[in-house]
């Protein structure tokens, strides 16, 4: 009697063992792709977040850029300007 006992409990507890194993390995498949789906999408992120600081730098860039270029225009503008003030000054002593 012993003996059949003891043989049931061991059926038992590998039947347990048994039903339990892929259980637990599907719960680990399904974290390790949690994980992973996590893991792209904080890089996604950080290559967005790289991105904008980097067009935020350029577009900087450009303006800055283009406001020494319109600095130059006036100045040479103003430097025209002046010219022809200068010339017609010139102009309206010789006639008198």
């Amino acid at each position: 009697m012993k003996r059949y006992e003891m043989a049931q409990m061991n059926q038992s507890n590998r039947t347990d063992a048994a039903a339990c194993a892929p259980a637990c390995s599907c719960a680990r498949k399904t974290s390790a792709s949690h994980v992973i789906c996590l893991d792209a999408a904080i890089l996604a992120v950080s290559i967005f977040i790289c991105l904008l600081m980097n067009l935020t730098v350029l577009v900087g860039l450009a303006a800055l850029v283009l406001f020494v270029l319109v600095v130059r225009i006036m100045q040479q503008l103003n430097m025209a300007e002046s010219r022809n003030v200068l010339d017609a000054s010139n102009g309206a002593r010789e006639a008198a």
